[in-house]
């Protein structure tokens, strides 16, 4: 990754006007947003080798949660569809108003940190004790799932162990989220 920051150094001394940072994630900013410039620049970003510094700090969510069943958009779709369970979705609020998977409860979980530790699940804790759509009130024997954004969003995974961690019995785990649902065309509210 040094070697790709150091060629991101030398082309932005060749942009007048523009002030890239290469830390993570990657910085640019310029007075007047020009977008065929910004086009170009981050082509040649990525082509340089600057594609992990702009990733390194969204890593992929794990392939399995400990307590928690992944499932796909199939399963998801029939759990909406059969009324059989509840679906949460822990994007925040701005995303969730932009469309959602039909009858989903919103809870933003307020963080999108690459971590699972127990501070993080237990701000997620707190985050539904808050939550105004009275996902604690749910009968904790019946099916619930969670998503988010999709392989690079930690919000949905942290709210699947926090609901573990409550007492929730079949906890169900869209890994793939919204980017994958979107993809397949699937309803959406």
């Amino acid at each position: 990754m040094q070697r790709g920051c150091e060629r991101v150094r030398l082309l932005s001394q060749s942009l007048p006007g523009f002030r890239i940072r290469c830390v993570t994630p990657v910085l640019i900013e310029h007075d007047a947003v020009n977008f065929r410039q910004l086009f170009l620049i981050l082509s040649a970003l990525l082509c340089l080798g600057a594609a992990p510094a702009l990733l390194e700090d969204h890593p992929e969510v794990p392939e399995q949660l400990p307590g928690v069943v992944v499932i796909g958009a199939e399963q998801l779709l029939a759990l909406v569809e059969g009324g059989h369970g509840a679906v949460i979705d822990s994007r925040k609020s701005s995303d969730f108003k932009l469309g959602s998977t039909p009858d989903a409860l919103n809870c933003p979980v307020t963080s999108g940190h690459h971590l699972l530790d127990e501070a993080e699940v237990t701000q997620t804790v707190e985050d539904l004790k808050r939550c105004p759509a009275g996902i604690l009130t749910l009968e904790k024997g019946k099916p619930v799932a969670t998503f988010c954004n999709g392989l690079r969003c930690w919000r949905s995974a942290k709210l699947a162990l926090a609901l573990r961690q409550l007492g929730f019995l079949h906890v169900h785990w869209y890994r793939l989220g919204m980017n994958d649902w979107r993809a397949k065309g699937l309803p959406m509210e």
